[in-house]
């Protein structure tokens, strides 16, 4: 009889009793390891984590240097925003909004909450190229670059 995962065709086809119901294990080719959602997260491992790792650190360095310019600079933000189109109220929410999000991406044991920063910074990044696209002008490379990021970082979170 051909095997198929270790298993025979009898043995994938068995139907378990009512009563064994409650002790049921995975087949043999599903470890508990490899089941989804049983894992938890154990701490980072650079050689293994690097393609999470390395865009989020990078994704949370931008937003938190952007933030600080939105603080420290704030003439020349407010002058850009103007140009774009944005009011000027939204320069310090958006920065608080920013700080917000990298805390969040990192310290936040909730897997919603850290969707809602992804989420955010998704938001941010398309609006962003969409208002310099609008504009004409030569920052269109800037939220490109932090939308790559911003995917690598979540298709590759090893979080559960």
């Amino acid at each position: 009889m051909k095997k198929v995962a270790g298993l025979t065709l009898g043995q994938v086809l068995q139907v378990p009793n009512i009563a064994d119901w409650n002790n049921l294990q995975p087949p043999n080719c599903m470890s508990a390891s490899t089941t989804p959602y049983t894992s938890t997260h154990s701490g980072w491992n650079f050689k293994r984590d690097w393609t999470f790792l390395v865009p989020a650190i990078l994704l949370s360095l931008m937003m938190l240097v952007s933030a600080g310019a939105y603080f420290y600079n704030a003439e020349a933000v407010n002058a850009e925003f103007t140009k774009l189109g944005f009011p000027t109220w939204l320069r310090p929410v958006l920065a608080i909004a920013k700080i917000t999000g990298v805390v969040l991406l990192w310290a936040s044991r909730s897997a919603a909450l850290r969707h809602f920063a992804y989420a955010g910074f998704l938001f941010n990044f398309v609006i962003a190229a969409l208002a310099h696209g609008y504009a004409g002008d030569d920052d269109l490379p800037g939220p490109f670059f932090a939308l790559t990021l911003l995917a690598l970082a979540m298709w590759r979170d090893p979080r559960p």
